[in-house]
């Protein structure tokens, strides 16, 4: 496993490919169809370790892909973590709409990574693309969006931390649809606004309020959005725990 890590974790080029290939999230397009997405990022205040497993679950209201319909729905959103460095974290999530009679009808999966780029104490500058793929049926996933946010994370006690950030993000049916149309595009701008309370170790609750300013391009509008979640999470297998917190964290002394 040591040459293997080397060459994936530590490896600049390496890391810039993870960053372009694993990439980015958040949604799809639309056409006569709507999709909803999950601009949530449930950010823990440090970065996973190797072994460390982040589990998250949230509630709030999830955006639409299409204008005419109403802007956001209630929605459910969980999401797991895995720590393979103390650089790259990996994560899947998913979400569904839950004013739906049938669960997982409507809703979407995601892959994205937590790339640190800058770290200073226990403030951050991190990258965090994701790419997710949605369906409107509860049969299959025809739409495909991607997003690349950059986050600055920082304490503000030890029971409080902060994040905001921005990201731009994409969505198209015709990248899983033969018969999608050209403009079937939607363009967005979105906001990371979170903070975490950590009322004891490994536990935290976070809320976020995520504006995003979308363009559907088969619609030609543009519309303003606010997307409000709350969620919990936990750290599984915690290094602190397990007394290695400072060799793994941090590296050879």
């Amino acid at each position: 496993m040591k040459p293997l890590k080397l060459f994936l974790f530590r490896s600049k080029l390496i890391r810039t490919f993870c960053i372009t290939g694993f990439g980015v999230m958040t949604f799809a397009l639309n056409s006569c169809t709507s999709y909803i997405y999950s601009p949530a990022i449930q950010l823990s205040e440090k970065q996973l370790v190797k072994g460390e497993v982040d589990m998250k679950a949230g509630f709030g209201k999830l955006p639409e892909t299409k204008i005419a319909t109403p802007y956001s729905r209630y929605g459910g959103v969980v999401n797991i973590g895995y720590g393979f460095s103390r650089d790259i974290n990996f994560y899947a999530s998913g979400w569904s709409d839950l004013t739906t009679k049938t669960l997982l009808y409507r809703g979407g999966l995601a892959v994205s990574s937590r790339i640190r780029l800058w770290e200073k104490g226990n403030t951050q500058v991190l990258l965090y693309p994701r790419i997710s793929i949605l369906r409107n049926n509860g049969k299959s996933f025809d739409a495909m969006g991607f997003e690349l946010p950059l986050i600055y994370i920082t304490p503000v006690s030890s029971l409080v931390y902060t994040y905001f950030g921005v990201g731009a993000a994409y969505g198209n049916r015709q990248l899983l649809t033969d018969n999608a149309r050209r403009d079937e595009e939607l363009y967005a701008v979105i906001g990371h606004l979170g903070m975490g309370f950590k009322p004891f170790d490994n536990f935290r609750i976070m809320l976020e309020l995520n504006p995003i300013c979308q363009f559907n391009k088969y619609d030609e509008r543009t519309n303003f959005i606010l997307s409000p979640t709350i969620s919990i999470g936990y750290i599984l297998n915690s290094v602190a725990n397990r007394g290695k917190f400072d060799d793994q964290r941090f590296g050879p002394k």
